[in-house]
């Protein structure tokens, strides 16, 4: 099946933009604008390795041979973040996917498509590690089979949402709040919580940061608490922004 129209392209792209602003960036921008401006080296966890992200990058590889082993998915998820092409807000890769599709569906020379649809297989491969690419691409891929095999993508899916919400973690409180890497899995988190989001702040805790919903269960009329552990997208970008002598955001989702 072909894409149905250029006009899905765009609402897609219209809701990841929502969704990001305001439960991303703003939060993060805000958090980058209030934390003093000393030198914040944290662990080399948070910095760029280009061997960590060779390790991910290999681990990427056995997955798309469907080489599963244990605990794959807890060393993609961290192995992406150690990567310089780490996106953790994803709107600028979605957006690279979006055009790419566009060129496959709609380009007249077949030698231009198949290019788009080489760098579009390529991108996604990259992105993995990023829960917004895997579900664009098993979206794609259920419009179309040349974008790949939804069930390959919804493994994947089902393995990272599985290491989001691994044992002992519930968000109620702050020592069982969601550790995420990327703030689509904040997103998905958020949407699949039975209850009204009514407020959300960011908190700093001694260098650990929380996003807390606070929600309301409609049926019983009771209000709770979301705990989010935001810390490594936080510390990712502060220390690129430290490396690069810069404040400006947009360094990521550039490759």
């Amino acid at each position: 099946m072909r894409f149905r129209s250029r006009k899905k392209l765009h609402i897609l792209l219209f809701l990841s933009f929502c969704t990001f602003t305001f439960l991303s960036y703003s939060d993060v921008a805000g958090a980058a604008a209030s934390i003093r401006k000393t030198s914040i080296r944290k662990s080399m966890q948070e910095r760029f390795s280009e061997k960590a992200c060779q390790n991910y990058e290999k681990m990427v590889g056995e997955l798309y041979k469907m080489e599963d082993r244990p605990n794959i998915y807890v060393a993609i998820r961290r192995g992406y973040v150690r990567c310089s092409y780490y996106d953790p807000f994803g709107s600028d890769t979605l957006y690279k996917l979006l055009k790419l599709v566009d060129e496959v569906n709609n380009d007249k020379d077949p030698q231009l498509s198949m290019q788009a649809l080489r760098k579009y297989k390529e991108l996604v491969k990259r992105h993995i590690g990023n829960l917004d690419v895997v579900l664009f691409a098993e979206d794609m891929s259920k419009t179309n089979f040349r974008f790949g095999r939804p069930d390959f993508f919804k493994k994947i899916k089902d393995g990272i949402v599985k290491d989001i919400y691994r044992k002992g973690v519930d968000g109620r409180r702050p020592e069982k709040a969601f550790r995420i890497v990327t703030y689509a899995e904040e997103n998905y988190i958020l949407a699949h919580e039975k209850g009204k989001l009514l407020h959300s702040k960011l908190y700093d805790v001694g260098g650990v940061y929380y996003n807390v919903h606070d929600f309301i269960d409609m049926k019983k009329k009771r209000r709770f608490s979301l705990y989010v552990d935001v810390s490594i997208p936080i510390r990712v970008v502060k220390a690129a922004q430290e490396d690069k002598g810069s404040d400006d955001l947009s360094i990521f989702g550039k490759k």
